[in-house]
């Protein structure tokens, strides 16, 4: 639906439209991935589906690394090595196969990195179990692709492919 902006409006309007079309958790629906927008975030706490929300995290991963400190002084490349390896460290969590495994891996990077990065660990904390609520529904679905439910990178690709052929 094109709209103006992504404002708790614009998205009211159009979840109560999916909702009034049928898409709801009666007929199925058990995962809304989102980006974490704060329009959305509001029209989905508002409106209250009563399906579970799960956290994009392409774009969790996007603001930790936009988060992350690596000293000036330091030469490019080596502070592209280091950013690379500490978000390695935090890309780790989703990369579980399972929900405790990645409980582990999140205390891990916390204890690594609440004293060096506090941003990106501050960041990687907000609305965390919103970022691995897919694993309910793996577990209720072990034949769906973990990659197709904790990401919303596959519609970003196809927007951002129709966008670039559209221009």
């Amino acid at each position: 639906q094109l709209t103006e902006g992504e404002d708790f409006s614009a998205w009211l309007t159009f979840l109560s439209q999916l909702e009034a079309a049928g898409i709801n958790v009666e007929h199925g629906l058990e995962l809304l991935i989102h980006d974490g927008g704060a329009g959305l975030t509001q029209a989905l706490r508002f409106l209250g589906l009563g399906v579970r929300l799960q956290r994009c995290v392409f774009h969790k991963l996007r603001n930790i690394a936009q988060a992350l400190v690596v000293p000036d002084e330091l030469a490019a490349d080596v502070r592209q090595r280091k950013r690379r390896r500490i978000l390695r460290d935090f890309r780790a969590i989703w990369q579980a196969k399972h929900y405790a495994t990645a409980l582990r891996r999140y205390l891990a990077v916390w204890r690594k990195y609440r004293h060096e990065q506090p941003a990106a660990v501050a960041t990687l904390r907000r609305d965390f179990r919103a970022t691995v609520a897919y694993f309910a529904v793996a577990q209720a679905h072990p034949a769906w692709p973990h990659t197709l439910l904790r990401t919303t990178s596959r519609l970003e690709r196809f927007n951002r492919r129709l966008r670039k052929h559209c221009r």
